[in-house]
C-alpha cells in the first residue's frame, strides 16, 4: 500500500515549471571547447587547441534531444530485507520513480523491467506522459520475492527487446564477489551498446557496526564480522567497476537523489 500511495502522489506532481535543459554530447552541432577531464571521449580531443593552450582540450557538441532510459529492478531475495522498518524495494521504487520523472522532464524516453526468478514486467522506453504512466503502473505493483534472481534470463530478455542504446539503470544489491558473479557477468554484457549503471543499496546498520569503537569482546567480534562483510561487498562493487559498469553504492535513503544526480551528470557529459 505504501508503494501505491507513493506512486499515486507522484502522478499529481511536477506538471508545471518545466525548464529547458541544455545537453552536451555527441550531436552534430559543435558547441564549444573546454579542458579535457577523465571520462571524456578521446575522439573529441582538439589537438590544435591542445598544442596552442598546452593542455588537453576537448570539443563539446550539442546532443540529440531524445535518449532512452531503462529502469531495471531486481526484485529477488536481496531486496526483501527491511531498512529502518521499510522494505528495501520501496527505496528502489522511489528512486526509480524520481529518475523516471527526471527523464521525462528532460525529454528522454523511459521504460522499466522488473525481474526475480523470471521477468515480471517489461515496458519498452516510450516518450512523454503516456510512457511515464505505464512505468508508474509497473512500479505500483512491484513486489519482492524470496527467490534467487535469474540474471542470465533477465539480461537475455532485455537484450532481445531493447536494441536501441539506453542508460540501463539496474537497481540491485551485492554480497560478495562470488555470490555476485552472475550479476557482474551479465550486466557487463550491456556494454558497449548500452551504458549500464548499477545502483546498489548499502546496509546502514552494517556500516554503523563496522564504525563502532567496541567496549568489550562481544562488540569487537561484531565489528570484525561487519568489516569482513563490507570488504567482501567492496570487492564485488570493485569487480563491477573494473568490468566497465558505473556503480552508485549508496544508503537506501539517498538512492533517489543520487541516481537523479548521476543521470543529470551523464547528460551533461554526453555519455548517453
Amino acid at each position: 500500500m505504501r508503494l501505491r500511495a507513493s506512486v499515486a502522489q507522484a502522478l499529481k506532481r511536477r506538471e508545471l515549471g518545466r525548464q529547458p535543459f541544455r545537453r552536451l554530447g555527441e550531436g552534430r552541432l559543435f558547441e564549444s571547447l573546454r579542458e579535457w577531464v577523465p571520462g571524456d571521449d578521446l575522439r573529441h580531443i582538439d589537438w590544435k587547441a591542445t598544442a596552442r593552450r598546452r593542455k588537453v582540450i576537448t570539443r563539446q557538441y550539442e546532443a540529440e534531444r531524445r535518449q532512452h532510459v531503462l529502469l531495471v529492478l531486481d526484485a529477488g531475495r536481496l531486496l526483501t530485507a527491511d531498512v529502518a522498518g521499510v522494505a528495501r524495494l520501496e527505496y528502489v521504487v522511489q528512486a526509480a520513480l524520481e529518475l523516471a520523472y527526471a527523464a521525462v522532464q528532460h525529454d528522454d524516453n523511459v521504460g522499466v523491467m522488473v525481474f526475480a526468478d523470471g521477468v515480471e514486467h517489461f515496458v519498452a522506453p516510450q516518450r512523454g506522459r503516456r510512457g511515464l504512466r505505464q512505468v508508474l503502473d509497473v512500479l505500483a505493483v512491484a513486489a519482492p520475492k524470496l527467490v534467487e534472481p535469474d540474471y542470465p534470463g533477465a539480461f537475455r530478455y532485455l537484450a532481445a527487446r531493447n536494441r536501441k542504446r539506453a542508460l540501463t539503470v539496474v537497481f540491485t544489491d551485492v554480497i560478495d564477489r562470488l555470490a555476485s558473479e552472475a550479476l557482474v557477468a551479465n550486466i557487463a554484457t550491456l556494454r558497449p551498446r548500452h551504458l549500464p549503471l548499477a545502483v546498489t543499496l548499502r546496509n546502514p546498520e552494517l556500516d554503523a557496526v563496522a564504525a563502532l569503537r567496541p567496549p568489550d569482546a562481544r562488540d569487537a567480534f561484531r565489528k570484525a564480522a561487519a568489516e569482513e562483510l563490507l570488504r567482501a561487498r567492496e570487492e564485488a562493487v570493485g569487480h563491477m567497476r573494473r568490468a566497465g559498469v558505473l556503480v552508485l553504492d549508496v544508503p537506501p535513503q539517498r538512492a533517489a537523489r543520487a541516481v537523479v544526480d548521476q543521470y543529470l551528470e551523464l547528460k551533461r557529459r554526453g555519455r548517453l
